[in-house]
């Protein structure tokens, strides 16, 4: 077996070299796959990347796939990992409640219904959010994925692109119908990130009459939150599971700093849904 040389580098190109490694987001996914491998005490089943199961073609013709499935108990989990160099920050609505949120649950004879579920938020473990954006502090202006300057209404964009591409990714698992769900069973879409997850706290009395938010009594670190998304997305295929009920417009999905996914999994895992 023939042996390269080694390369050493100066410490700023090593540096260089790790900060543009780390941009790919494989890393995180084999990081994500580890944890779900090593650390859960237990589950059913887990299906990693290549699963097979296609929800889209990029571009220039290239598959996209689920990073991961992993079924506990009654619950099916699908995850999607998403590097990022910022901060995600949410919040809650001064209109809705900030303890409810919607599954997609496999009923025996209507198909899959979206199913709303009251959880216990005094725990304090889950926060229930509405919105979002994502801001690196320091430089004085919100970003998104590339960094430009861009206007307010456009922040929201990285966050809510990796919503709708892990509820792309649900829909596919529907699709395959029995092979990963069955009658009795929950569909719990997760994203993976390696952001900090700030979550704002404030009250009706700190948005003036403009409509501006003038102070906030909070804002604090946390480990997940659930994302109520309020943009139209169907799970209704002519393939699959189909629901005999009309659609409840929310769909919740889950977002979660790596750090904190075991204990997230084994927390949503043993929520009683029903």
């Amino acid at each position: 077996m023939n042996e390269g040389k080694i390369v050493n580098l100066e410490e700023k190109d090593k540096k260089d070299l790790i900060k543009e490694f780390n941009k790919r987001g494989y890393l995180l996914e084999d990081k994500m796959i580890s944890i779900l491998s090593r650390r859960l005490s237990t589950f059913n089943n887990l299906y990693k990347n290549p699963i097979g199961i296609e929800y889209g073609r990029r571009n220039n013709g290239e598959r996209i796939e689920i990073d991961a499935i992993v079924e506990i108990g009654d619950k099916t989990f699908v995850l999607d990992a998403k590097r990022t160099e910022y901060d995600w920050i949410f919040s809650s609505s001064i209109e809705r409640p900030n303890n409810a949120i919607n599954v997609v649950y496999i009923h025996p004879k209507e198909g899959y219904v979206s199913q709303p579920m009251i959880i216990d938020s005094s725990l304090g473990f889950l926060n229930v959010v509405y919105h979002d954006f994502a801001i690196k502090f320091g430089e004085n202006k919100l970003i998104r994925g590339r960094g430009e300057k861009i206007s307010l209404p456009e922040v929201n964009r990285p966050i809510h692109d990796a919503i709708r591409q892990i509820l792309k990714e649900s829909k596919a698992v529907l699709l395959e119908g029995s092979k990963y769900m069955s009658a009795g069973k929950f569909l719990i879409p997760i994203i993976v990130t390696n952001a900090r997850l700030l979550y704002l706290d404030f009250k009706d009395s700190q948005i003036d009459e403009q409509g501006n938010l003038t102070d906030w009594n909070s804002l604090k670190e946390v480990k997940a939150v659930g994302y109520n998304f309020h943009e139209s997305f169907s799970f209704n295929t002519e393939q699959g599971f189909h629901s005999s009920r009309p659609e409840n417009i929310v769909k919740t999905a889950f977002i979660v700093n790596i750090n904190h996914l075991k204990e997230t999994i084994e927390y949503l895992s043993g929520l009683h849904i029903i």
